[in-house]
């Protein structure tokens, strides 16, 4: 009886196949002109003018905003250490005006070597309770261009891994770690430092 075709490609056929490049340094295109008349000509204009005034806007925006985010984070640095955290706050005016300041619990850690060992050292004991290394196994791209390795390869793998793969480690953090990351700290000072470290992302008015 013959076997069950696999629908996906075999290992061999897979490490088989043809690699191909494309140039990156490609020439610039010359790009077709499009002629307006005069009223798409307005038109343009209108749009070009509004265009900067929204980058302007949103430039006075940023400024505005940043302050205000210092003063949310103040106040919810200061509730979290003392037990009452809370990851979005109310913003209201003198005026009554109202805005919702946000935080999510996700964290973007830098894979860069300095980095995890100052956040391990920063966490202590708790980086193996809160840190998920998640560890990616490349195949090196040598071996897609050298016959004699894929031959290798195919005959041989164990305690060979490492001659053809490279493995990459990436860490997030486990849930509910934007709350913890306070218990553990103790005081503000290294609450900024372990957001820091962590990569937290960055809160927001709405």
């Amino acid at each position: 009886m013959a076997s069950k075709k696999s629908n996906g490609l075999s290992f061999d056929a897979m490490i088989g196949q043809n690699i191909v490049t494309t140039d990156s340094k490609k020439k610039k295109e010359q790009l077709p002109i499009i002629n307006l008349d005069d009223s798409l000509s307005k038109e343009l204009k209108k749009f070009i003018d509004k265009k900067a005034e929204m980058k302007a806007a949103d430039g006075e925006m940023r400024l505005a905003e940043q302050p205000l985010l210092q003063a949310c984070l103040d106040r919810m640095d200061s509730d979290a250490l003392s037990n009452n955290f809370h990851s979005s706050y109310e913003v209201k005016s003198t005026e009554g005006t109202k805005v919702k300041f946000i935080t999510t619990d996700k964290f973007n850690i830098s894979n860069d070597p300095e980095n995890i060992q100052a956040l391990r050292d920063a966490l202590g004991d708790n980086f193996d309770n809160e840190v998920i290394a998640k560890p990616t196994v490349v195949l090196k791209a040598e071996v897609f261009e050298d016959a004699s390795l894929k031959k290798e390869l195919t005959a041989l793998l164990g305690d060979k891994f490492s001659k053809f793969f490279e493995t990459i480690v990436k860490y997030s953090t486990k849930e509910g770690f934007d709350e913890r990351i306070y218990k553990i700290a103790g005081d503000k000072g290294k609450a900024i430092q372990l957001r820091s470290l962590a990569g937290k992302n960055k809160p927001f008015l709405k």
